[in-house]
């Protein structure tokens, strides 16, 4: 085989690769969109009233329950005093990012756990591609992509991350910080991409302070 050849072989690996890591985070997204409807099927309908309510609020999250209240009271803020007042207000980092969504959709889904998905979405995804990268840094492909699929099954994760609570942005936040570090110290960065680096796990680490 000449070297085109290789080169190419090389890419075109490359870019099947990528297609299915794609199609791995779309089918996530709608595996999780799913099971929290689930989840919140199962409330509404009384399926389980001892461990979910109406709201899809599980008894297994303590603090989803006031968290919801608070968002409920932060959307109020937004949309009746405005982004400056909803901004100086002193609720939690990631209270300020549910009521985000809760202003979209709750008048249209109503006071429930489907009115924060969008959040919760994006935070399990953002575990399943931080947890490949960081094992694709010490292990191989197959490795790595077991390793997410793992964390993606995983129940307590699985079940917080249709909660209204801080424990997805943290943990999102604290695998940010990771992979970075870890970039940081093993690779050799023109200072562009370093400073970018920098800037990734600092925002992560400003994160954790404000989540915490």
């Amino acid at each position: 085989m000449t070297e085109h050849s290789m080169i190419r072989a090389r890419q075109s690996h490359s870019t099947l690769l990528l297609s299915d890591r794609r199609a791995l985070i779309a089918a996530a997204a709608v595996f999780h969109i799913l099971f929290t409807v689930a989840v919140f099927a199962a409330g509404r309908l009384g399926v389980v009233p001892q461990h979910i309510n109406r709201e899809g609020i599980g008894r297994f999250a303590t603090d989803s329950g006031d968290f919801l209240k608070e968002t409920t009271a932060l959307t109020s803020v937004l949309t009746q005093q405005g982004v400056v007042a909803w901004f100086n207000d002193r609720a939690q980092v990631h209270v300020k990012f549910y009521s985000l969504c809760f202003a979209a959709l709750s008048p249209l889904l109503g006071s429930n756990i489907l009115s924060v998905e969008p959040v919760n979405l994006v935070c399990y995804l953002a575990i399943l591609v931080l947890t490949y990268l960081i094992g694709r840094r010490f292990a191989d492909h197959r490795s790595a992509l077991v390793s997410a699929a793992v964390v993606a099954l995983w129940p307590s994760l699985l079940l917080h991350t249709t909660q209204v609570l801080r424990d997805p942005l943290f943990i999102a936040a604290f695998l940010t910080l990771m992979l970075m570090l870890v970039k940081l110290v093993a690779d050799d960065y023109e200072w562009r991409k370093g400073l970018l680096a920098g800037l990734s796990g600092a925002f992560a680490a400003l994160l954790l302070l404000m989540s915490r």
